[in-house]
C-alpha cells in the first residue's frame, strides 16, 4: 500500500513540476511575443532562444535543487527557483537582443523592451511562490509524516540531531529514540519507516544499515571519513574482482602556481 502511495506521490510531483516549468516558459515567450511576435514563429531566433531557455533552465534548476516539494520547506525552494529562473531569463533575453540585431529588425544592438522583461520576472516570481506553497500543501495533504527512529550513541549526540529533525514536522514524526547497544533495536527499526543514525560506531552502523536495507527502511546517517572516500571513489574490475578505486593526485604545475600566487597575495 505504501509503495503505491509513493508512486502516486511521484506522479503528482512530476505533473506539478512540468506545469510549473511550462508556465515559466509560456510567461517568458508569450509576453515577449506582444512586442516581438516573430519570437513564436518558425525561425532560427525562436528555435535558439527556446532551446536556450529550456536547456539552461533545466540545468540551473537541477543545480539549485529545482521544484523539491515534499523534501524541503517552501522558502528554500522559492529562493532557489527564483535564482535559477532569473539567470535563465537574463541569459535568454540578452541572447535574443543579440540575435535581434539584424537587417530585418535592428541594425545595431539594443535592449528589447526591458520593461517587459521586468514584468515577466514579476509574474514568474509570483507563479513560483504560489505554485510552491500549493505544491507542498497538496503533497503533505496526501502524505503523512514518516515514522522515525533515531539511533545514537549518547545524549549529547541526540541533542545535536533531534532539534534538526523536529524542524521538519511535516516530513518526519519522531516515534522512537534508542541507543545503538539496546537489545530492542531491531524491533524499533521494524516498526518505523525511517531510521536516522548519528554518531554510531562504524562497525555497529554497518550491521544495522544492512538490516534496514533488508527490511526496506529509509536510512540517514552522518558520514565518516571512509564514507566520504567511498563516495568519491570509482568502481573498477580487475580480472573478475570488483574494487572501489580512489587515486590520490598531487597538485599540477598550474595549480601549484595559482596556490603560490594566492599565498603571496594573502
Amino acid at each position: 500500500m505504501r509503495h503505491r502511495v509513493r508512486k502516486f506521490q511521484r506522479s503528482i510531483v512530476f505533473v506539478m513540476k512540468i506545469l510549473l516549468y511550462f508556465a515559466l516558459f509560456a510567461t517568458f515567450f508569450l509576453l515577449f511575443a506582444i512586442d516581438y511576435p516573430y519570437i513564436l514563429k518558425l525561425s532560427r531566433t525562436a528555435a535558439i532562444t527556446m532551446v536556450t531557455f529550456v536547456v539552461l533552465g533545466t540545468a540551473l534548476l537541477s543545480v539549485y535543487g529545482g521544484y523539491a516539494i515534499g523534501k524541503q520547506k517552501s522558502k528554500p525552494i522559492i529562493h532557489s527557483m527564483i535564482l535559477a529562473t532569473v539567470i535563465t531569463d537574463l541569459f535568454t533575453y540578452f541572447e535574443f537582443c543579440i540575435m535581434n540585431a539584424s537587417p530585418a529588425n535592428n541594425y545595431a544592438f539594443r535592449l528589447a523592451a526591458p520593461e517587459m522583461l521586468l514584468l515577466i520576472l514579476i509574474i514568474q516570481i509570483l507563479v513560483i511562490i504560489g505554485w510552491t506553497y500549493f505544491g507542498n500543501f497538496v503533497y503533505f495533504s496526501i502524505t503523512p509524516p514518516e515514522r522515525v527512529c533515531i539511533i545514537t550513541s549518547s545524549k549529547i549526540s541526540l541533542g545535536n540531531v533531534l532539534p534538526k529533525i523536529r524542524k521538519y514536522k511535516k516530513q518526519y514524526q519522531v516515534a522512537d529514540i534508542i541507543d545503538y547497544k539496546s537489545e530492542d533495536i531491531f524491533e524499533m527499526i521494524l516498526r518505523n519507516d525511517t531510521v536516522f543514525f548519528y554518531d554510531v560506531p562504524l562497525q555497529a552502523r554497518t550491521a544495522l544499515i544492512e538490516f534496514c536495507y533488508d527490511n526496506m527502511k529509509n536510512i540517514y546517517y552522518n558520514p565518516e571519513l571512509s564514507d566520504v572516500v567511498a563516495a568519491n571513489a570509482k568502481h573498477v574490475v580487475l580480472d573478475d574482482k570488483s574494487f572501489m578505486s580512489l587515486v590520490v593526485k598531487d597538485l599540477s604545475l598550474e595549480q601549484r602556481f595559482i596556490k603560490r600566487l594566492i599565498d603571496i597575495i594573502l
